[in-house]
């Protein structure tokens, strides 16, 4: 098993994990999340989370306790929420090598039509990745005139990422078509958990349904 296999696998482990993302400031400032974000790291890192995404920032920040738990970095950064932006690139795949990422994550929004700058952002960053020997994990953010998940997982496996992040469909209720997807995928999947759910066991059955789909990890908030 090579250095990047066992990265993605403290962040994707075999019997499912949960990664609680921090990383929203980066896109959405002042408004993207907790005012105090060393604040709630430190009381994640008694909780059974698997691990931590955040940006490069906030990382200098973490307390040294939190280590054991895997983290991801976001490399990739936008202020144009909240409509779907198109993001560049703010961190290099070696600079969190030196930061001691477990991996790293970008968005790849892939629309209608020609996408010949993404394909070659997307391209390069999973060659850097690897060469470092850091697993690269892809956010596929659903727009109006997004390709079809099916086509950004296939173009995302072909492009070198080793796994894919993905949201959960708006009809919660509609899993068939969402189950199907994830094992249909040729990378793995971690799935973000979306809107705020009004009832505790509603969350528990939403994240049970995608283990039982064959999602790897979860995203939470």
């Amino acid at each position: 098993m090579t250095g990047r296999q066992l990265r993605l696998r403290r962040l994707l482990p075999p019997g499912g994990g949960l990664i609680v993302a921090l990383d929203h400031g980066l896109f959405q400032g002042q408004q993207g999340g907790p005012a105090d974000p060393q604040r709630i790291i430190r009381k994640l890192v008694s909780e059974p989370v698997t691990g931590l995404l955040v940006s490069r920032g906030l990382w200098e920040l973490l307390p040294p306790d939190c280590y054991p738990k895997a983290l991801l970095l976001r490399v990739d950064a936008a202020t144009s929420f909240p409509a779907v932006p198109d993001t560049v690139q703010v961190t290099s795949a070696a600079c969190a090598l030196r930061l001691g990422a477990d991996g790293i994550l970008t968005m790849g929004l892939f629309r209608q039509g020609e996408n010949n700058n993404l394909l070659r952002y997307l391209g390069l960053l999973t060659e850097e990745a690897h060469a470092n020997g850091l697993p690269a994990i892809v956010e596929l953010m659903p727009g109006r005139d997004s390709l079809p998940m099916p086509d950004a997982l296939r173009i995302s496996a072909e492009l070198g990422f080793d796994a894919a992040k993905i949201f959960y469909p708006p009809v919660q209720d509609d899993f068939a078509g969402f189950s199907s997807l994830i094992a249909d995928s040729p990378i793995p999947i971690a799935v973000a958990g979306g809107e705020p759910l009004a009832a505790e066991l509603k969350l528990l059955e939403l994240v049970r349904g995608i283990c039982d789909a064959g999602g790897r990890s979860d995203f939470w908030p």
